[in-house]
């Protein structure tokens, strides 16, 4: 058996094994529901607005969908009416609401981390900062020509 073809038998046997368990199943279906509901919202919107939302929440009559602002809120908001429409005629699900929440971050997928690092000036350059602070006037350019200095050196 090639490796392609083993590999295939365990995802195989993975969702099978997933699909087993009653209440991992319900999850599984639900997440698979959320993926077609926000595929399905995402051909209504205009492109800036397609990866901009998630949707986090189904329910007898409503879904609600999570956005980053108020500006993507207020969008949706005036888009409702299409939106519900396409949801009704395509999946028939009787849905009159949608609930719109505005989460800080909620699409943020990955945590960033920044790493400040010292801006470092070569020996040769400091010398040259060296003689424009002894050539200048005492002030705030001195000053800060000082500091600079203090900063940079090793």
């Amino acid at each position: 058996m090639n490796s392609s073809k083993q590999t295939n038998s365990h995802n195989y046997k993975a969702i099978d094994w997933l699909r087993s368990n009653r209440k991992i199943n319900e999850t599984l279906v639900t997440a698979y529901n959320y993926i077609k509901i926000k595929q399905l919202v995402s051909t209504v919107l205009p492109e800036y607005l397609k990866n901009s939302f998630h949707i986090i929440k189904t329910e007898q009559n409503s879904i609600t969908i999570a956005v980053d602002g108020a500006t993507y809120a207020t969008r949706i908001r005036q888009l409702s009416p299409s939106i519900l429409n396409k949801i009704k005629t395509t999946y028939s699900l009787n849905l009159e609401i949608i609930k719109i929440k505005i989460i800080n971050n909620c699409l943020a997928s990955e945590i960033k981390i920044i790493n400040k690092q010292k801006n470092y000036i070569s020996n040769n350059t400091i010398k040259y900062f060296e003689q424009l602070r002894e050539k200048s006037k005492p002030g705030p350019l001195k000053d800060a020509i000082e500091k600079l200095i203090e900063h940079h050196k090793s």
